[in-house]
């Protein structure tokens, strides 16, 4: 018998482990099931931060959704869930009661409502690739609107990519417009360090009937070292600065009376050439705004840069009947748009559409004319590295479950 082959040098595997796909993970987990000395390599702290440079911008792994299911006796339950756009699924894939507020650097800001005073927090960071939850209360204030954001929290002067740091420190920005002093915004910061609430930060809106426009359509964008909020009514953007705990009121651009009457939105857009952008649609039509600072430094003015026509982008076999903006990725140029048959992700700059790789099951019940309609859709961002250490279902031993991390392989 001729003697095996020698095993390949450590930094030829790790060279061949790097060009792993990181939009199918499921490669790197069956990549980990070869032996222990791969294992080892890709749950290695300097593997994962090469494998993090050189495939850059974390890939979208699914979206999370909040859905709206009909129940017996025509009830009508919320469930935050977790559709994946890849190969394999958490476990669970879904909180029952909560809707989605956020969605950012590999967290999940939930919202549970409750008729009954202490019966269940009302916030919670959901991370569903783990499945962990950290609970907390809203601040104690009576509001007659809300949003609220969540975003890594890493320690200044860490340069920290986002792309696997759901696990660190994280802060929530919760914002709102007080029952008690009508037309006054309020703002207020969470440390999971400290695990308390800042005291709030607070600005007159200018007039009594002013609030913030809420979820499921227009989360908080974050754009440099501040968080911007709608306001309703097209009253303004919201702006609370993270430095300096303080809020303000940027203007929007004045559309046309024919903008007003037929175009959607806004939309806040956030890009990755760091400035904060608006979008409106109409059908097939979005018109893109971009902010610009004035020479004082301080006022801002508009800049409308670009029009596009969606359905043109949109593959032939879709005739694209209606089209729905879902929400814009953040930090990136794209954006997810529904159509009467399906989810695409649209590359603004490039001008190149792709169907989102949903389970056909989800893609039905996801529609309007399901038991369960998808309501506040936002992308998971996030790179995905198999654990040290693999636990094996004693009902099943092909599918691993990642030691607490609750993904498996799906079965095609």
């Amino acid at each position: 018998m001729p003697p095996p082959p020698p095993a390949l040098l450590d930094e030829l595997v790790e060279e061949i482990l790097l060009h792993l796909p990181p939009d199918e993970p499921a490669s790197l987990l069956r990549a980990s099931l070869v032996c222990k000395r791969w294992r080892r390599r890709l749950s290695d702290p300097r593997f994962l931060r090469r494998y993090r440079e050189l495939h850059g911008a974390p890939p979208m792994l699914g979206i999370i959704c909040t859905m709206n299911e009909l129940r017996q006796r025509g009830s009508i339950y919320l469930v935050a869930r977790f559709v994946s756009n890849t190969g394999f699924r958490p476990s669970p894939v879904e909180i029952e009661g909560f809707s989605v507020l956020d969605c950012r650097h590999g967290r999940v800001l939930l919202h549970y409502q409750s008729l009954f005073v202490n019966e269940k927090p009302d916030l919670v960071v959901w991370d569903p690739l783990t499945g962990s939850q950290r609970r907390l209360r809203q601040p104690d204030v009576q509001c007659e609107t809300c949003n609220a954001a969540v975003h890594c929290a890493a320690a200044e002067g860490c340069s920290c990519d986002h792309g696997d740091c759901s696990g660190g420190p994280f802060r929530i920005i919760f914002v709102c417009t007080d029952t008690d002093k009508p037309g006054v915004a309020l703002a207020f910061a969470y440390s999971s360090v400290t695990g308390e609430w800042s005291a709030p930060a607070s600005l007159p809106l200018g007039a009594d009937n002013v609030e913030l426009e809420e979820w499921p359509g227009s989360p908080g964008v974050l754009v440099g070292d501040a968080l911007y909020f709608l306001l309703a009514g097209r009253a303004g953007v919201l702006k609370y600065d993270l430095g300096r705990h303080c809020l303000s009121v940027i203007q929007l651009p004045m559309p046309t009376a024919a903008d007003n009457f037929h175009y959607a939105g806004p939309y806040l857009v956030a890009a990755n050439d760091g400035v904060l952008g608006l979008a409106f649609n109409n059908m097939f039509t979005l018109k893109l705004w971009s902010m610009e600072a004035c020479r004082d430094g301080v006022a801002t003015t508009w800049a409308h840069h670009r029009v596009i026509h969606l359905n043109t982008l949109l593959p032939t076999e879709d005739p694209a009947i209606s089209l729905e903006i879902a929400t814009f990725v953040e930090g990136t140029h794209m954006v997810i748009v529904i159509t009467d048959l399906d989810y695409y992700t649209i590359d603004l700059k490039s001008l190149r559409s792709m169907k989102l790789k949903l389970p056909e099951s989800e893609r039905k019940s996801m529609r309007p004319t399901g038991r369960r309609k998808c309501f506040g859709i936002f992308p998971y961002m996030r790179f995905y590295h198999p654990p040290g250490r693999l636990v094996y279902h004693s009902t099943d031993a092909d599918e691993p479950d990642n030691a607490g991390l609750g993904l498996r392989l799906a079965r095609n």
